[in-house]
């Protein structure tokens, strides 16, 4: 009874051990009662994790953008700098020859250049300028070393430039200017405007009558003995000379050139002297534009034609009567005086 009972209560204690075995996961060790000897399978237990496995953080693919991305400029990408070529050896001067100008400056006359002291192979060059105070240029087409002046260059300044170029040299460049400027050749004065039209003359050419001082003359009437010059400003860069008339008779004062853009008239004693006392005009005339100036004159009686006429001594307060009486008296004593003689002689 006590075995039955015992193997009862081995066979419940196994079974209850490998419930506990079972559930719990642990290895079932045999009771000392049981007869056959039972091996520890040789398992690898898989390792129990204290916590709850976290995933490892993954970066979010980031959206694509309807933003362009912007492209790198030249500035930021490093370049590499160009190795530099060796510059080329600078070559010598020409050594400058002379050059020189000779002619009349006077429209239709011939300019010659003439070269000296250039070295042996070298090439000349020719380019005439002119110049008109604060401008002019280079004359075009005047390449040569001659060139013929042209109413173009009228009272500018002729100049010649010369370049000399030679294999090995730099070319060089040497310049002649003119002192005297270019003037037209003068003409025979024009003929002058009848006295009687000079009014209508005047009016359709747009002239107004200047007053005297406008010429630096004095104001009132000019002594006839005593000599003046009339400056006139005259800016018509054509005209080398103008042609000068006095009215009211139009009497021929000159030809007389246009310098710096003035002209200067002389008025001698002599022409004033046979004018007749009053107003007159100065009329002035371009040769080549045509242009007219007009100036008043007003000149006061001459000393010989007021004697003979008297006025001399009227302005004086004299009377004529008075001295021509006694030169009459004076005469006829002289006569009595001869007859006397020649009567005492016979």
């Amino acid at each position: 009874m006590t075995t039955s009972i015992t193997k009862t209560w081995t066979n419940r204690t196994a079974a209850f051990g490998l419930g506990l075995a079972l559930i719990g996961g642990m290895a079932l060790v045999a009771s000392p009662a049981q007869a056959e000897e039972i091996q520890p399978a040789a398992a690898t237990a898989s390792p129990v994790p204290s916590e709850e496995a976290v995933a490892p953080e993954v970066e979010p693919t980031p959206e694509p953008s309807d933003e362009a991305t912007p492209s790198p400029s030249p500035s930021d990408v490093p370049t590499s700098s160009p190795t530099p070529a060796p510059a080329a050896p600078e070559l010598p001067a020409l050594a400058a020859g002379t050059v020189a100008v000779s002619g009349e400056p006077i429209v239709g006359n011939t300019l010659t250049g003439t070269t000296t002291g250039w070295p042996a192979g070298t090439t000349l060059t020719y380019q005439w300028t002119v110049g008109f105070g604060y401008y002019g240029g280079e004359v075009e087409g005047a390449t040569s070393i001659n060139y013929t002046l042209t109413s173009a260059e009228a009272n500018g300044s002729m100049g010649l430039a010369v370049t000399g170029s030679l294999d090995g040299f730099t070319s060089t460049t040497v310049r002649e200017f003119m002192e005297t400027t270019v003037t037209q050749p003068q003409k025979p004065a024009a003929v002058a405007p009848d006295s009687a039209v000079l009014s209508q003359y005047l009016a359709a050419a747009n002239v107004t009558v200047e007053p005297q001082t406008s010429a630096g003359l004095p104001a009132g009437a000019l002594n006839p003995t005593s000599a003046y010059t009339a400056n006139i400003t005259w800016m018509e860069m054509s005209d080398s000379y103008v042609d000068v008339y006095v009215y009211s008779q139009p009497t021929l004062v000159g030809s007389f050139a246009v310098v710096d853009g003035a002209v200067q008239i002389p008025l001698s004693a002599a022409l004033l002297g046979a004018l007749p006392a009053g107003a007159h005009t100065l009329v002035i005339t371009g040769q080549t534009s045509g242009l007219t100036q007009a100036v008043a004159l007003n000149v006061a009686p001459s000393a010989v034609a007021a004697v003979r006429t008297g006025a001399a001594l009227a302005e004086t307060g004299a009377s004529v009567t008075g001295p021509l009486t006694a030169a009459a008296v004076l005469l006829m004593l002289g006569a009595v005086l001869v007859v006397r003689r020649r009567r005492v002689t016979a």
